[in-house]
């Protein structure tokens, strides 16, 4: 499973050219995605199978539904990206489900993740510890992990790519705060791990064959 929020999984996606009204609900054909501009806003959507409901609602508020059957994703944020993003809200995972702050730095190509909150599985479990930051108000645990021949939003070979994700894991979990992106990214590179600009600033709520709703409001 690897977090993408829309224009995050080139390849297997296809973006909308109009947001969705406020307050409609969107029931999903398998692998539909979506992703716009809505009240100064950039939000996106992704899964690969039905069973999943969203609500586009005003400004930075989103509402995601889900039944256990696949992959979703679903978030709000910033396009372009800002040096920190502020959130509130809440969820209720059964299994396997993560809360992060999502973005691309295109050169170099890194796929980044700053966990909030995450439900049965700790998502950078498997890539290799570096270090560790303290950022607002709590120790984050810095991984990176290798993808090989994934998607990308890389331009070439239809996105196709081999890349490295960076990953900033919360220790004391939350639904609600402010996420200094720019702290972290300066946490990578001190610790030797090259970075460019992020493109976008997304908080992204992730089901992984898993059951549950979340409702968030990003400012």
């Amino acid at each position: 499973m690897r977090l993408s929020a829309v224009t995050l999984l080139a390849g297997l996606m296809s973006s909308v050219s109009a947001a969705p009204a406020a307050a409609e609900v969107h029931s999903l054909d398998r692998r539909l995605s979506r992703q716009g501009q809505k009240d100064g806003f950039f939000y996106s959507l992704w899964a690969d199978y039905n069973g999943v409901s969203y609500k586009n609602g005003d400004k930075g508020h989103f509402e995601v539904n889900w039944k256990k059957g696949g992959n979703v994703v679903a978030g709000k944020g910033f396009k372009p990206a800002k040096g920190s993003i502020t959130f509130e809200g809440s969820w209720d995972c059964d299994g396997n489900c993560y809360l992060s702050v999502y973005g691309w730095s295109e050169d170099p190509l890194v796929e980044c993740y700053i966990v909030e909150n995450y439900g049965t599985y700790n998502p950078a479990g498997s890539g290799k510890k570096k270090g560790s930051v303290k950022v607002d108000g709590s120790i984050y645990d810095i991984y990176v992990a290798q993808r090989k021949h994934a998607p990308s939003v890389a331009s070439a070979n239809g996105g196709i790519a081999d890349f490295p994700q960076y990953w900033s894991i919360r220790q004391d979990k939350r639904f609600n705060g402010t996420v200094s992106t720019d702290k972290h990214i300066a946490a990578w590179k001190s610790l030797g791990l090259e970075m460019g600009e992020l493109d976008e600033t997304i908080l992204a709520v992730e089901g992984y064959f898993s059951t549950g709703s979340a409702s968030f409001t990003v400012t």
